[in-house]
């Protein structure tokens, strides 16, 4: 029984892996995905507030299409000046209503650009399981850093901490100088985690960092539940795919002495994402394939 159960969860992360060829996902909500993401904010005296105005809206244009909760996508924001303030954890906003009327009622702190100290407060405070309104335990965390790349301090070292510790992290860099520092601070690749924009520009980069913030909390976990002798069901996160039809292949077996039942056909119910199945004996052996 475990031998089947093992080869058939082998088989199901191969047959149900997104590939280029099947449809995009619809517009709205994407309800993919699964992690702690908390935006470093610069909004220091070296930021007009033109320059600061822009930053909160693309922010909010980028988290806009992300659907939040405890089991899907958290946000922080962690604004960087002279002392640095946690606008908000992972635990205060589960809607997007509420996230996007607290962008908008983001103040910029000023002052000088303190973000060894802010990086110090996203460990301690934010990015680190088991701490209150902090990360959850075995989730993906990632850190997007906003800057405008004025000063960007000694943030080598507490970067390198953050990655050791399991968080990635991304930069978006409006302005051109300090390259090799940011360079050296982002997660590799830094073809795809690096970013460098001009301030009136910064929505042509938004759905690339959003995509590659979804390859890092993408939820691609299957559950096969409610096992019994006459049904079963198969269980996961859409994942930016829709599937439609039936899922053939002998995928699934329970043993009862020399009885068994193989669930070879299984059915797709939009609604839940989920297959559900019924059990067949003596099926025929049919090459698993995706429906389209």
């Amino acid at each position: 029984m475990e031998s089947y159960m093992c080869l058939t969860w082998m088989l199901l992360c191969l047959l149900l892996r997104p590939s280029a060829t099947q449809n995009p996902a619809p517009e709205g909500v994407l309800n993919c995905c699964e992690g702690d993401v908390l935006f470093l904010l610069d909004s220091s005296g070296s930021v007009s507030s033109y320059e600061y105005s822009r930053m909160l809206t693309f922010l909010s244009e980028l988290v806009l299409p992300f659907s939040l909760g405890e089991d899907q996508v958290r946000i922080g924001l962690l604004q960087v000046g002279t002392k640095p303030s946690l606008e908000f954890g992972f635990d205060t906003h589960n809607t997007q209503s509420s996230l996007q009327g607290a962008l908008r009622n983001t103040k910029a702190l000023r002052g000088d650009t303190n973000t060894v100290e802010a990086l110090r407060i996203a460990k301690e405070r934010v990015l680190t399981p088991g701490v209150a309104d902090g990360a959850r335990a075995g989730l993906p965390r990632v850190l997007v850093w906003l800057t405008d790349g004025v000063k960007p301090g000694d943030v080598v070292g507490p970067m390198a901490e953050l990655q050791e510790e399991g968080v990635a992290v991304l930069v978006v860099s409006t302005g051109h100088g300090n390259y090799q520092v940011l360079r050296r601070v982002v997660t590799p690749p830094a073809d795809d985690h690096l970013y460098f924009v001009d301030i009136d520009d910064m929505s042509i980069i938004t759905e690339d960092l959003r995509n590659a913030i979804i390859e890092i909390i993408r939820a691609e976990r299957i559950n096969v539940r409610d096992v019994s002798t006459n049904s079963a069901t198969l269980q996961w996160r859409p994942c930016s795919v829709r599937f439609d039809g039936l899922l053939r292949g002998p995928l699934w077996s329970t043993s009862n002495g020399r009885n068994r039942r193989w669930w070879r056909r299984w059915n797709w119910d939009q609604s839940k994402h989920q297959w559900w199945s019924v059990p067949e004996t003596n099926p025929i052996c049919l090459i698993p394939v995706q429906p389209g």
